[in-house]
């Protein structure tokens, strides 16, 4: 099985495209080449991409699936395959089908098995018990790849944060972990339910930057006692960036990624609009907005991930108080237009620099580096092919996921996804009259952390 892809562009330097040819066979890379390259055999199929940029295919740092009546695993994955996205990394919560046994674990591998559209690394929390190291070994064997932990001052059982990331690092498991400490906001909470004033404003109020640059720093302590990999999930504020920046030059091993809706948006918009822009952590100052856009930049931000997980609209969005409406956002169609508008409109991020924030950096945080990130020889064929320059307006009823609300509608893009392939088989497809095909469910695979 031999395909030429032909008629295509691939990212140079910066922002320059160049004329390519991509050759896949058994649904891996065989070869990138320049275009007309006479390379061609005769049992090649030849596929034309129509003068489309072709871009490896994302990977999205924070995607989760709650539950079936806020977004299934089948509708999140067809989103996300829309959407350029061709591997995401599960995260799970409350109401996730990754439990705390064996048993839920194999529940996620099968449905990755059965409804998923792309590819995935599954994460799960930490192991109750006193023989959780042996639970969370237990888990990893079975398909968890990575182990997600909120930074608070003692976990549960009395586990220290700096004892549950020897722990991973003892699995060579890598560590998401998202800079919230819930111990001291949930303090806060409990005096801003009381208090006077707007609701929305007091709520916001109980989850200062300053707790963010707390969990942060608690994160980076536990990470210079067990030199667990640590990826901290969406960043929001400049204090917590400016503390996981300095421990980098330590030579911790920190990876940071911020999410779309902190780089689109600020406290203001939320006062505004009020609970439609429900995230926690919270919006923030526009200061705050601007260090984290010279964060993507810099590289002191490492990749963008959408945090997809919308509440079920608008039932979980009208109580009528941001302490019993969920917070949570739908994003992850979105999360590669959204930053193709801000690189070839906007002119704040160059080409080159998109696809490491969305795919080279993705890929060695999850330890997939072997696999995927790159449009190179021997990995995954794995593209999306976008028209960087077609302009087109958000609206919610025309995307794929359960919950057809955003914060974006209304909202003109540049940027357009084409086609998205997985492992050299299409996924998603959008005709020039506008006809959307959308694989089946059941090709994505579940994917396994490898760092050596």
């Amino acid at each position: 099985m031999r395909t030429r892809y032909w008629n295509l562009r691939v990212v140079g330097r910066d922002d320059d495209t160049l004329p390519a040819e991509l050759i896949v066979e058994d649904g891996r890379i065989a070869a990138v080449l320049a275009a007309g390259t006479e390379t061609a055999t005769g049992d090649e199929d030849w596929v034309d991409l129509h003068g489309g940029l072709v871009l490896p295919g994302v990977i999205d740092l924070g995607v989760r699936v709650t539950h079936p009546h806020r977004e299934s695993l089948a509708s999140a994955t067809a989103a996300a395959a829309a959407g350029g996205v061709t591997c995401m990394l599960r995260l799970p919560s409350d109401e996730s089908a990754v439990a705390d046994d064996r048993a839920g674990i194999e529940r996620d591998v099968r449905a990755a098995e059965t409804d998923a559209r792309i590819d995935m690394v599954l994460a799960t929390p930490p192991p109750h018990g006193p023989d959780w190291r042996r639970r969370l070994e237990t888990r990893q064997r079975a398909g968890a790849g990575v182990m997600e932990v909120v930074p608070t001052a003692r976990d549960v059982d009395g586990r220290g944060l700096p004892e549950l990331l020897a722990g991973a690092t003892t699995l060579d498991m890598p560590v998401v972990a998202r800079p919230r400490p819930v111990d001291l906001v949930r303090t806060l909470d409990e005096r801003a339910r009381d208090g006077e004033g707007d609701a929305l404003d007091r709520w916001a109020a109980a989850r200062p930057a300053a707790l963010e640059a707390t969990a942060a720093t608690r994160l980076v302590e536990a990470c210079r006692a067990s030199r667990a990999r640590v990826h901290v999930h969406a960043v929001s504020c400049a204090e917590a960036l400016d503390v996981l920046s300095a421990a980098r030059l330590e030579g911790l091993p920190l990876t940071a990624a911020t999410c779309p809706h902190y780089l689109a948006f600020t406290l203001d918009d939320l006062l505004e609009s009020g609970s439609r822009l429900l995230t926690d952590p919270v919006l923030r100052s526009p200061a705050d907005r601007e260090r984290l856009w010279q964060g993507l930049t810099s590289g002191e931000v490492d990749a963008v991930a959408s945090d997809h997980d919308p509440p079920r609209w608008p039932d979980e969005r009208t109580t009528g108080s941001p302490w019993t409406d969920r917070p949570g956002l739908s994003g992850v169609e979105l999360l590669l237009p959204f930053l193709l508008t801000a690189a070839v409109r906007d002119r704040r991020l160059t080409l080159e620099r998109l696809v490491r924030l969305t795919s080279y950096a993705p890929a060695t945080v999850l330890g997939l580096s072997h696999r995927k990130g790159r449009l190179a020889p021997g990995l995954d064929a794995d593209f999306t092919v976008v028209d960087e320059l077609q302009g087109w307006t958000v609206h919610a009823h025309a995307l794929h996921g359960l919950q057809r609300t955003t914060p974006l509608e209304g909202r003109s893009l540049v940027g357009r996804v084409h086609a998205t392939y997985l492992r050299g088989r299409c996924v998603f497809r959008r005709d020039p009259d506008g006809t959307e095909t959308i694989g089946s469910s059941g090709v994505g695979r579940l994917m396994v952390p490898r760092f050596r």
